[in-house]
């Protein structure tokens, strides 16, 4: 009865996977907040980055903005007005030198995106593109003037990676705050990135080919399994004795998107979304690793030059591309580590 069971809550979970829609492009337009329709993703306020003048590409939280002229992150006066919230804000000056065109560049492809937008005089339009510098869809957003009512615009669609904001009347004053995208464009922790890499496994299910569909499935499971609550302590360090099974399951799990990296014939953006997946499995695996090193105080410990030495040879695998066995040289550097932290002076 038990074996019922679990099959029967495999076959639901599998229909769950695998039962979402294809992701059909759509604009995104409304007042408020846009994380309130733009979901479990990054948020860049501003607030917290660097301010000034720029004339060159600044990155912010996983999020490239330039610019055809200098623009500017700051407060001022306006802040609080004309849809900006917190402290600061991008902005592109006065009218006569104003930037005209502005683009974001995202280090992962996202199915959405949107922004708040003032005191623009003239219509602006938003072209979202793919990885290969493909159109995918784009928006006119009207003139706002004095609105402070939380406008906010955006797109929906498949694999966006290149946000371009383009004047459609000349130089144009307007303000741009809380850019909000449905993926961790950042993923600074071990965690943040075994959950990127589960987004990134999930994104396009179901794919139409069935193998490809089992094998997403599987990767699926296996990084659910490395997710588990009781294996982690923080965002970034493993129990030492549950921790093994982590790395196990990531091991496991990144054999999954590397097949479809490597069949010939394969869809482009499932490809790139396979390989998404392992980049961050065979990260996140780094980083838990290099973590449990740093902890330990003395680096003369004998436990302590072996966990150097498989963190190295993990990183010369994964330069090899051989993720798996990567990630399980990253987890005897961990072992080692905590054996060096028991025997470490207290």
């Amino acid at each position: 009865m038990r074996g019922k069971r679990v099959g029967w809550a495999c076959a639901v979970a599998a229909m769950a996977f695998f039962g979402a829609s294809a992701l059909r492009a759509a604009p995104i337009t409304g007042q408020g907040d846009p994380s309130d329709v733009v979901k479990g993703g990054s948020v860049v306020n501003f607030d917290s980055g660097p301010t000034g003048v720029f004339p060159a590409p600044v990155t912010i939280d996983g999020a490239t903005f330039s610019g055809n002229a200098p623009f500017y992150i700051g407060g001022g006066f306006f802040m609080g007005g004309y849809n900006t919230r917190g402290a600061c804000a991008l902005y592109t000056g006065p009218d006569e030198a104003a930037a005209t065109i502005l683009v974001i560049d995202l280090s992962r492809r996202v199915n959405a995106f949107a922004f708040l937008w003032g005191a623009s005089d003239v219509w602006w339009r938003i072209t979202a593109y793919d990885s290969d510098g493909a159109v995918i869809e784009t928006l006119d957003m009207p003139p706002l003037v004095g609105s402070n009512a939380g406008d906010y615009f955006g797109i929906r669609a498949k694999g966006i990676k290149r946000v371009v904001v383009q004047s459609l009347g000349g130089g144009d004053w307007v303000l741009m705050d809380n850019f909000t995208a449905d993926a961790d464009l950042a993923a600074r922790s071990a965690r943040a990135k075994v959950l990127r890499a589960r987004g990134s496994v999930i994104a396009d299910r179901p794919t139409g080919d069935a193998w490809q569909d089992m094998l997403l499935w599987k990767a699926y499971r296996d990084i659910q399994d490395g997710l588990l609550t009781t294996r982690w302590l923080d965002e970034d360090t493993l129990d030492r004795r549950k921790g093994e099974a982590v790395f196990d399951k990531l091991a496991s799990a990144v054999k999954h998107p590397k097949a479809i990296t490597e069949r010939e014939g394969a869809d482009a953006l499932i490809q790139q979304d396979a390989q998404d997946a392992m980049d961050d499995l065979v990260a996140a695996a780094d980083q838990l690793a290099l973590t449990a090193i740093n902890a330990i105080s003395d680096q003369e410990i004998p436990a302590a030059a072996k966990a150097n030495e498989y963190y190295a040879n993990g990183q010369a695998l994964a330069a090899e591309g051989r993720v798996a066995a990567a990630i399980i040289e990253f987890k005897k550097a961990w072992q080692c580590a905590q054996r060096a932290l028991g025997q470490q002076p207290t």
